[in-house]
């Protein structure tokens, strides 16, 4: 059985329609629909990581024209990226984190302020499990302090698995800044992202 296919000509764009054996058929419906039918998977497939993107974007330019795009509050983004803030425990003082939350603690907070003091941004790191295919020690530490802040509810992760200080994170530190400044140990070589 042949059946009627309506083409259209690349060169030229423009559209005819043909008899075509069932095989060609299929041949030609498979062609037009590969490329966009790949495009919903990757779409779905990343769907985190675009949203996290395309609310990172603050401006663009095409030609003569500029858009620019508001910010949205932290809470709306971590509910669009899947990033769930627990509810927290009450933070102990500075000074009874565990050293390696306070190595963590210390880190965003130095590297908030020197980076982002206005807090229209957040300042956020992590450490690699893997380095050159072999085992970070770092990591086992990173995680741990990491783990102990997520609890008391001062940082939040990423679908990156990067954290940033929450807004109870932020009062917090604000409220312990003179012990968290004189807090020697932090994390401070970093590489892009």
């Amino acid at each position: 059985m042949r059946r009627r296919c309506f083409l259209v000509d690349r060169t030229t764009g423009v559209g005819y329609s043909q008899i075509v054996p069932p095989s060609n058929f299929i041949v030609e419906m498979t062609k037009s629909l590969v490329w966009p039918l790949a495009v919903v998977i990757v779409a779905l497939i990343f769907k985190k990581p675009i949203l996290w993107l395309i609310d990172r974007i603050k401006a663009m330019e095409y030609g003569k024209g500029r858009l620019e795009f508001e910010g949205r509050p932290e809470e709306e983004i971590r509910e669009k990226i899947g990033a769930r803030e627990v509810e927290p425990q009450a933070a102990p003082p500075f000074e009874r984190l565990s050293p390696e939350a306070r190595k963590v603690l210390k880190t965003l907070w130095k590297f908030q302020i020197d980076m982002f003091s206005d807090f229209k941004n957040r300042f956020g790191f992590k450490v690699d499990p893997m380095i050159a295919g072999q085992a970070n020690e770092e990591f086992k530490e990173y995680n741990k302090g990491r783990s102990e802040l997520t609890a008391f509810g001062l940082v939040f992760v990423d679908p990156r698995l990067m954290c940033f200080l929450t807004g109870v994170g932020i009062r917090y530190c604000t409220a312990n800044a003179a012990e968290i400044d004189r807090e020697p140990n932090f994390y401070g070589e970093f590489r892009p992202g």
